[in-house]
């Protein structure tokens, strides 16, 4: 049995600058489903998936006037998985450090900060996808899906049903207060001195509905079909959505200040939607190469502190089975250590050794970047497509960093830079962003620095470290 940390994640796709998941005409893009590398191989899985995107690209369709629908789905299976998939490129299972242990096996989005600010992730586990039981107590998985990729996508707070708080949006659903005693639904006793139910009342909403919304709310009935209005929405619920949202409607959160508010109301409905294009992706060997500043800009202090971020990435972070090259550039480039394996201690304690220890010349950016190229040339006859490359460097260039920015967007390679000095190119902040990675300025204080390491050299630098370090390598 998959334990319940082995989820599938709908997460914002690394594509876009700043969030993800873009909508292209009436069709929404850039949606990255990754598979958690421990679920076993299930190609059901792959297929339940397809199911419910294409179901619920239809249900958003007629939820939101028939103007947009989901266009383009990647799927990132993990990499022990046999089969023909495309290599990714810039598509990376960001791992979940501490899932919730209430919702388990509840599908919900992470991270949701309030309205107007998105999420991170929707997560969704195999059990969810495969077991049918979850059907009766969340309804279609098509249009669950919908319920907690809006959160992602259009920005909005919760609204959920809870059986004891029952004053939700819409006012409109009807249903009764009940308590359950010894598994029988007993009517509910009223204090006397308020007036108002015992703690064990829930609210229990009637299975047949006059109304058809609220998704937010609870997607599961039969008659739900569209999201609150401000005429069903209910303002004096003590709900997250009432109190994040300034007391306004789904609708009229996403119609007038999601967004995509510009283009939802100019965009003209389409009669029916295409169905969603499929795309299985898979990243394989990791490939890494180190492109390390030794220009005499670089001595002292920033070589050593280059030496400490590049042992760490080396003996503590890179996993197993990771390849890994290093590369350093002054006046010239040179190859310090091909593509090696990362098998055991003492494959991580030869690259150490191999990490330069002084500095001296120029600073040309451009002649680094190229020589990594021939470095991870040696991986997959030659493409580099998806490969890591984490630039090291003061940042103050002696080339024009811009005669190799389109080379290096090109090459589909994850480009992620960290400043070692205060006056780095903002022609590297640029290239980071392009490949859809990060610039993080190296701070001199030992916790901000080792935190920027972390987060920079794991490569888990997605929205997160965007705004964490908004200033990256500007200030």
């Amino acid at each position: 049995m998959v334990r319940v940390v082995a989820v599938v994640l709908l997460v914002l796709s690394a594509l876009g600058a700043a969030i993800g998941i873009k909508l292209d005409g009436n069709g929404y893009t850039d949606l990255l489903i990754a598979i958690n590398p421990a679920v076993p191989q299930n190609d059901e899985l792959i297929n339940r998936i397809k199911i419910m995107i294409t179901d619920g690209s239809e249900y958003l369709h007629q939820a939101l006037d028939n103007k947009v629908f989901i266009k383009e789905v990647k799927i990132l299976v993990p990499p022990n998985w046999n089969g023909s998939y495309e290599k990714a490129r810039r598509e990376t299972y960001d791992k979940v450090q501490h899932f919730n242990q209430i919702l388990r096996l509840r599908p919900y989005t992470k991270q949701m900060k309030g309205c107007g600010e998105e999420g991170e992730y929707v997560h969704l586990t195999p059990n969810f996808l495969l077991d049918d039981s979850f059907l009766k107590s969340y309804g279609p998985r098509g249009e669950t899906s919908v319920h907690v990729y809006v959160h992602v996508a259009q920005k909005l707070s919760w609204q959920h049903y809870s059986p004891t708080r029952p004053f939700q949006c819409s006012g409109r659903i009807a249903g009764k207060l009940v308590e359950v005693v010894n598994g029988s639904a007993l009517p509910c006793y009223y204090d006397p001195k308020t007036s108002l139910p015992t703690e064990g009342c829930q609210f229990l909403p009637d299975k047949y509905q006059q109304t058809n919304a609220s998704i937010m709310y609870i997607q599961s009935l039969d008659s739900v079909k569209t999201f609150c209005g401000d005429e069903e929405h209910n303002t004096e619920a003590p709900n997250q959505q009432n109190k994040e949202c300034n007391f306004r409607s789904t609708r009229s959160v996403i119609y007038k200040h999601s967004v995509d508010s510009a283009a939802l109301q100019t965009l003209t409905p389409v009669p029916s939607p295409s169905p969603p294009t499929f795309r299985e992706v898979q990243r394989r060997n990791r490939v890494i190469c180190l492109i390390l500043d030794v220009s005499g800009s670089m001595a002292g202090g920033r070589i050593l502190r280059q030496q400490q971020a590049a042992t760490l990435f080396l003996s503590e972070i890179v996993e197993e089975g990771a390849y890994v090259g290093i590369v350093q550039f002054s006046n010239d480039a040179s190859i310090r250590n091909h593509l090696t394996k990362i098998k055991g201690k003492a494959s991580r304690d030869t690259l150490i050794r191999n990490l330069p220890t002084s500095a001296g010349g120029g600073t040309y950016m451009c002649k680094g970047l190229l020589k990594s190229f021939e470095v991870r040339n040696s991986m997959y006859d030659g493409e580099t497509i998806g490969d890591d490359v984490i630039f090291l460097t003061d940042g103050e260039a002696s080339d024009n960093i811009q005669n190799c920015f389109k080379d290096a967007v090109n090459s589909s390679a994850i480009i992620n830079t960290l400043a070692l000095g205060p006056s780095a190119s903002v022609i590297l902040k640029n290239m980071a962003d392009e490949t859809a990675c990060s610039c993080i300025k190296l701070r001199s204080s030992k916790k901000k620095k080792k935190k920027a390491i972390s987060l920079l050299l794991t490569l888990r630098v997605r929205v997160l470290v965007r705004k964490l370090f908004s200033a990256s390598c500007s200030d």
